[in-house]
Parts: C-alpha cells; sequence; structure tokens
C-alpha cells in the first residue's frame, strides 16, 4: 500500500509543475519604439458649423487629404502599441 502511494505522488509532481508555469508575456512590437501619433492642424470652427479649409494666409492647417492620412495612421497605431498611445 506505501509503494502505491509513493507511486501516485510521484505521477501527480508532473502536474503541479504545470500549474506553477508563468504566463508569457506580452511581445512589444519594435515600431511602438521608434513611431508615434502624429499631429495635425485644422482650421477651427466657423460660427456656422463648418471649417474654412480655403483660407489659410500663413499655410498653418493642413489639407483635408492629409488630416484624413495621419488620423490613419494613428489609429493603425494605437491599435499596434495601445500602451503607448494613451500618452
Amino acid at each position: 500500500m506505501k509503494r502505491l502511494t509513493i507511486c501516485g505522488v510521484m505521477l501527480m509532481l508532473p502536474m503541479l509543475n504545470a500549474c506553477a508555469t508563468p504566463a508569457t508575456p506580452a511581445i512589444a512590437d519594435s515600431a511602438c519604439l521608434v513611431f508615434k501619433p502624429i499631429r495635425y492642424a485644422i482650421p477651427p470652427v466657423q460660427a456656422d458649423g463648418t471649417r474654412n479649409m480655403a483660407v489659410d494666409p500663413a499655410n498653418a492647417h493642413d489639407t483635408v487629404g492629409t488630416v484624413k492620412d495621419v488620423q490613419d495612421h494613428n489609429v493603425r497605431y494605437a491599435a499596434t502599441c495601445p500602451r503607448r498611445s494613451e500618452r
């Protein structure tokens, strides 16, 4: 009987070790270390609720196409680097 108990304990030891296996840490994408969200400038909202993209005498604002591309980049960055995009 004692021999059977020892064999049973020996068979259970590998199962105990499996429970103590730590979870694999998430691997960060190396792009998250190099890239960052891009900022852009758009004209302020006018009294009528529109943005006048044509009036930009100092060329300080980005075009509609540029803003769309930047927003697309920022969405992809946030999906790839969720922790870093919160900054």
